[in-house]
Parts: C-alpha cells; sequence; structure tokens
C-alpha cells in the first residue's frame, strides 16, 4: 500500500474511532477478520466480515455499513487497486478496546517501534510484536487483575496460534537449521536486541560492529512477487568532538531469493555468533581502546596538543567531496602503511558541514528522512556511522552495554596521504621511535649539539622572550640549505623522532598542486592557515621542503602578484607561529630578503665528505645481512654520492640478492658486493657528474675501482 493510501486510512481511522483519551465505547470482547475496500482513487468503500467476501463475489446481500468499532481485536485485510502496481493487499490488527490496548501497552513497552498511545493501536503485517512478545502475552495472561483483561489477552494469543502458526513453525525450522529467507528476515531484529553488523569486503578480516535494534520495517515494492527488503534502524554510541551521544542509523538489509545462512548475512544477531562471548569482551575492549583515543587518555598522547600519534596498517576510507555532497567511499587504499593522527575533534573542527551528509532519523518518529538517497546497505552504514558528529545532548560516563556498541572505525589524518579517513581501531599500533636516527645526522658534532639543545629546550617550556606584541616571535624556524641528499630532511625527521612529535611534511610545489587537485578546492592560502592551524593543535613539527616555491624574492616576481601575495601570507604565519618549522631549500638566493629576519637558525649543508660516505654506507648496509669488507666501505665511500642516493643502491641491491636466490635456486642471502657492484651502474646512472656511462668510469676513480 502507497504512502498516500496509507495515511488516509489513518485519518479514517481517527475520525471514527475518535481519541484515546475518554473513550467511553462498550467494547465486545470479540475477535473479527474483516474486509476493506478501496477504489483505483484511493478512497475507501464498505467494510465486510471476510467470511461474507464469497457471497458478495456472486452478488448476495447488500452493502454493509458495519464499521466494527466496538469489536475489541480486528484483522482488518485492506483492498487497494493502484493504476501502475495493480491489486495491493495488506493486513493490520487493530487493538480497539481501551482495556486490551492498555494490557498491551505494559506488554510491548520498550519491545516495539509502533505507537502504543494511538487508537487503536495498529499492529502491521507480520505482526512481529506478537512474535517478539508472546512469552510476555502469556506471562500476562497468567496474572491477569480480571476475567475481562485475561479474555481480551486471549483474543491476541489465539489470533497468533491460528494466524501465525505457519510463519511461527517456518521461523523455527529454519532458524534450527540456521536458514532464513527475506521475507522472515524481521524475525532476527527485536526491538532492543544487540546485532552484529559485518562487512567483509573491506580488508583481511571482517569489519565487525555491534548496534542496538530500535525498528524492522519492510520497505513498498512495486511488485508482491518481489523479494522483501528491510529497513532496520539502530542505535549506537558515537564521539561528537566532546562527548559520547546516542545516535540513529538505518541500513537495507534482503532483496535475495531463497534461503540463506543467517551468519552469511551482513546483519544478524549477536546471540548467534558461536563465540559471542568473546566477541563481546572483543567490542568492549575495542570499545575502550576508542574511547582513549578520542580524550586522549593514552600513556603517548601529544602532552599539551590533541589527538592521538600513532602508525597504522591497514584500509584507510578517504572521505571526498562530490557536488557538494561529502561521503565515505571505498578502502581503495587498502595498504596505508605509515602514522597517523586520531583527532574526531579535529575532523569535526576543520568540517562542521561534515555531519550534515549523515541522516538526521528522529527516534520519536515512525517516519524516517535522509540527505539523500535512502538506499543504504550494511556496508555502507558501517562506515558512515564511525564520523556521525551526534546531536550534542547531554554526555555520560559509558557502561559495558554503551562501550559494545562504539564504531569499529574512528577519523584520524593520515601523514602519508595527508588527507582524512577512517581507520580500524584494531589496526593501528604505538610508534617505534628511532632513538638513534640522530647519529646517522651528518653535520659538525658543535652544531649538531646545539640544534638538538635548542630544539629540546623549546618543547621542554614556552620561552619567556617575546615580542613587543604578544603571541608574536614566539616559533622556532630554522632555515636549512645545501645541495641536495646532505641531511636537511633527515635533521627534521631528526628532530620529530627526538621529541616523540608527528612530522608534518608538505612541498611549495605540492601544496600548489592541491589547489588544482583538491576535492575542496582550497585556496592556497587557506592550505596553508589550516596546516598551521593543525601543526598547533598537534604540535606537530612541519618540514617545508623546497619552500622558496612560496617565499620567493618579491623583487624579481612583481608582476605575479598572487605568489607576491602569498609570500606575504606565509612570512606573517611564519612570525605568528609557536611551533617548530624547518624550511628546506637548495636556492636559498631566490628567497626573499624578509623571510632571514622570521628565520632563528640557519644551517648550511655542504656536500658529504668521504668520511660522512663512509659513516652512511656502513649504517644503511646493517639493516640487511651482508659480507661487505672494511675495504668494500671505503671503495665505495669514495664515490661522490648523497644519503638518499646511498640508501637507494643498497635498498636495489637487496632486491638483486632476491633476484640471484631465484634465479641460482639458492646460495648465499647476504648481500655480497658483486651484488652492490651489479647495481650500482643502474642506480646511479649518468647524471652529469662527470661520469661517461660506459668504459667503465663512472664518477671519477672512485666508482671505476668498484665497478
Amino acid at each position: 500500500m502507497d504512502d498516500e493510501f496509507e495515511d488516509l486510512y489513518q485519518d479514517y481511522v481517527k475520525a471514527h474511532n475518535g481519541a484515546d483519551d475518554g473513550d467511553t465505547t462498550r467494547y465486545k470482547t470479540h475477535f473479527e477478520d474483516v474486509t476493506q475496500l478501496s477504489n483505483q482513487y484511493g478512497s475507501l468503500g464498505e467494510v465486510f466480515k471476510t467470511s461474507d467476501k464469497q457471497s458478495r463475489e456472486k452478488g448476495e446481500g447488500g452493502p454493509s455499513d458495519k464499521k466494527f468499532g466496538d469489536i475489541a481485536l480486528l484483522l482488518r485485510r485492506m483492498y487497494h487497486f493502484d493504476m501502475n502496481k495493480g491489486e495491493q493487499w495488506t493486513m493490520t490488527l487493530e487493538l480497539q478496546s481501551s482495556v486490551l490496548r492498555t494490557a498491551f501497552k505494559d506488554i510491548a513497552k520498550g519491545y516495539t517501534s509502533t505507537s502504543l498511545e494511538q487508537n487503536p493501536i495498529i499492529i502491521s503485517e507480520p505482526f512481529s510484536e506478537l512474535y517478539f512478545c508472546q512469552d510476555r502475552i502469556r506471562e500476562a495472561i497468567q496474572n491477569a487483575e480480571s476475567d475481562e483483561v485475561k479474555s481480551e489477552l486471549e483474543l491476541l494469543e489465539t489470533f497468533r496460534k491460528n494466524y501465525m502458526k505457519n510463519t511461527i513453525t517456518s521461523l523455527e525450522t529454519a532458524r534450527n537449521e540456521g536458514l532464513i529467507d527475506a521475507s522472515n528476515l524481521w524475525s532476527l531484529f527485536p526491538i532492543g536486541s544487540k546485532i552484529l553488523l559485518e562487512n567483509k569486503e573491506t580488508s583481511g578480516k571482517p569489519l565487525l560492529w555491534c548496534v542496538t535494534v530500535r525498528g524492522c520495517f519492510e520497505e513498498p515494492t512495486d511488485r508482491a512477487d518481489q523479494p522483501k527488503i528491510w529497513n532496520v534502524h539502530v542505535e549506537f554510541n558515537s564521539f561528537n568532538g566532546k562527548q559520547y551521544v546516542p545516535v540513529w542509523r538505518t541500513f537495507r538489509i534482503g532483496g535475495f531469493v531463497g534461503a540463506r545462512h543467517i551468519r552469511s548475512l551482513p546483519a544478524y544477531p549477536l546471540s548467534m555468533h558461536p563465540d559471542k562471548e568473546e566477541v563481546e569482551k572483543d567490542l568492549i575492549r575495542r570499545g575502550r581502546r576508542h574511547q582513549e583515543l578520542c580524550f586522549g587518555q593514552t600513556d603517548d598522547n601529544l602532552t599539551r596538543g590533541q589527538g592521538c600519534h600513532r602508525h597504522y596498517v591497514g584500509p584507510f576510507w578517504n572521505i571526498p567531496e562530490v557536488d557538494g555532497r561529502r561521503y565515505i567511499d571505498e578502502p581503495d587504499r587498502a595498504n596505508h602503511d605509515g602514522r597517523i593522527v586520531v583527532d574526531p575533534a579535529g575532523l569535526q573542527l576543520e568540517n562542521p558541514e561534515f555531519r550534515d551528509i549523515i541522516a538526521k532519523e528522529d527516534p520519536n518518529s515512525s517516519r524516517f528522512t535522509y540527505s539523500y538517497s535512502s538506499s543504504r546497505d550494511v556496508k555502507t552504514v558501517l562506515l558512515e556511522i564511525s564520523s556521525e558528529a551526534g546531536d550534542g545532548n547531554g554526555g555520560r560516563k559509558l557502561s559495558d552495554d554503551d562501550l559494545l556498541t562504539l564504531p569499529a572505525t574512528i577519523p584520524a589524518y593520515s601523514l602519508t596521504f595527508k588527507c582524512w579517513g577512517l581507520i580500524d581501531v584494531d589496526d593501528m599500533e604505538n610508534i617505534k621511535w628511532k632513538d638513534d636516527i640522530y647519529d646517522m645526522l651528518q653535520m659538525e658534532a658543535e652544531q649538531k649539539e646545539m640544534v638538538r639543545g635548542i630544539i629540546e629546550s623549546h618543547h621542554a617550556s614556552s620561552s619567556s622572550f617575546d615580542d613587543f606584541i604578544p603571541g608574536k616571535g614566539r616559533g622556532l624556524v630554522f632555515l636549512l640549505h645545501g645541495p641536495p641528499g646532505c641531511g636537511k630532511t633527515l635533521t627534521a625527521e631528526s628532530a620529530a623522532e627526538t621529541l616523540h612529535r608527528p612530522l608534518y611534511y608538505i612541498s611549495g610545489a605540492e601544496l600548489g598542486l592541491l589547489e588544482t587537485i583538491s576535492y575542496r578546492s582550497i585556496p592556497i592560502e587557506d592550505q596553508l592557515e589550516l596546516i598551521f592551524k593543525r601543526i598547533a593543535r598537534w604540535e606537530a613539527i612541519l618540514l617545508f621542503d623546497e619552500a622558496e616555491s612560496f617565499v620567493a624574492s618579491r623583487d624579481q616576481q612583481t608582476s605575479d602578484g598572487k605568489k607576491n601575495a602569498l609570500t606575504s601570507i606565509l612570512l606573517r604565519m611564519l612570525e605568528y607561529q609557536s611551533g617548530i618549522i624547518f624550511l628546506t631549500t637548495n636556492r636559498v638566493s631566490d628567497f626573499d630578503t624578509a623571510l632571514f629576519s622570521r628565520v632563528h637558525v640557519t644551517l648550511k649543508f655542504e656536500q658529504l665528505s668521504v668520511q660522512h660516505c663512509l659513516f652512511i654506507w656502513k649504517k644503511m648496509a646493517m639493516q640487511t645481512e651482508h659480507e661487505l669488507r672494511e675495504e668494500d666501505f671505503e671503495a665505495l665511500a669514495r664515490i661522490p654520492l648523497d644519503g638518499r642516493t646511498i640508501k637507494n643502491v643498497l635498498r636495489v641491491a637487496s632486491l638483486q640478492v632476491r633476484m640471484r636466490l631465484r634465479t641460482e635456486g639458492g646460495g648465499d642471502e647476504r648481500m655480497q658486493m658483486s651484488d652492490v657492484r651489479k647495481v650500482l651502474r643502474y642506480t646511479v646512472g649518468n647524471l652529469g657528474r662527470g661520469c661517461k656511462g660506459e668504459g667503465g668510469e663512472f664518477y671519477g676513480e672512485g666508482l671505476g675501482e668498484v665497478v
């Protein structure tokens, strides 16, 4: 029956039966099965006993004006002809008498999404309330305070036994075999029960989620022979940036032909999981973890900043925007392996409109509206509910039952992908800091200790030295310049590892590209402001590579007003920020002169010496098993390579070892000098440093000796 006809029928019921208050009708303790007709325009016609249908089809008897308004319990079969859909039949059970309605309110309260205040109380087919409350109905009959209450409740019990007999038998048989068909899916979702939402397509392991059922309704279909689809309304707890609040969502299930194993469905009762107790323990443990991450209640959280810095290996769900609407897509980046900052509150601060994509359903209403298509499956809802902002109503202490329904995913910012997304709570791990990375840094000992001391002192406490203007000049800005691969990036990485802080990397070229390809088309100046807010919030260290792209001399670019403006913006932000920033460049002469007054420490990096290269070769080689001798390292160190190239050579040489083992069918698994020699010619190549590329003479005598 379409919505328009249903609304018309509800109005009809109210008009003929009146309001609940002051109901003085003398009801007959009786059950009646009636048929209600309507024409093609939706107008309701006569009502007659269903048993009289055959005689009416033969033309016997006249129209009945009975409305059966004084019958305690009424089964109404409604016939409606739709020009497009053809014949439409629906059945409702109407509890009309005040005695029966009062008794049923006590029985079904908390077990139904049907309004218990309407007159009459209308239960739609498949009459799930009677199925789920059958034990409570029998108990109420035994404990009835009067014969009248007992007699009218027995009408319900008789209806359940006679009219629902085949349904109940079919359900019990199928459930015993662990099977169910689409028409009976409603039986899996009693109000208030816990169900598991399971998505097996997102990663190597199923994404499991527990929610509480708040309603289950059949979705209207065009044809009676179509497999039934059900809209299941669920409740869970979600973080709104400040506290946990209850949130409602809806998913669709069904639409399949034949019987399926219940455990193969994307949603099924928690009680039917073979390891129910262990699953509950795991979900509660995960819920506590989710709570710790949201509130930063971890041993190694960002002490003065916000968010939690972690290493994450697993699926990553992007949050792109299409046609002005934001949504959560498939985890096409299924192999995220890098550091993230878990910060649900930060996501809400940056994207206050994000909650607009979430359907705002009213738990007190029987109608549900969506801000976009309501045709969502379990997989979609699994992702949507993890970023729901909630309604902001008062928070509360979470019980184990609340922890059970916390999301399986949590919003985080990927320092690898440089974007927000959702990650699996269970796939995070604490960061294994490289506290010895500072030893890899090749610079003069005095300079090295000075840099480390300044960084640690700045981090330990806010400097009392300030500008005349409050909040100005309280940051620490390093300018690192020199040839590629000489340690500029490693210096910033060493600072982050030493302080156990996030390293936020951005390059001038990348920032310019983001304005072109960004799904949100954020102007560069707004991106810069957003980045500075993030590093302040997370107390991150900012590595701004290729900084000359945005701080180039304005005198040389007077014709480019946009770049001049960006230079001014960046200079202002550098002056008013309070964190640690590293600016790196290969072209320090191109910098705007005003930049140097914003820089606190300037470090010039030279080409690596032979001793520096020797140290790097040895340190890098320690990451794999090898048989390189001291004379091998000395020969390699004489090749004028930078640190990044040395790392690349050893990386390719390790792959060459694997290839050699496959080709030869075995052998020494340790890296040999012959492996390095074989790949060196191709990994270094002719980069214009005096190498000829042929005749074995590469980079002067050094490489010539090695090759």
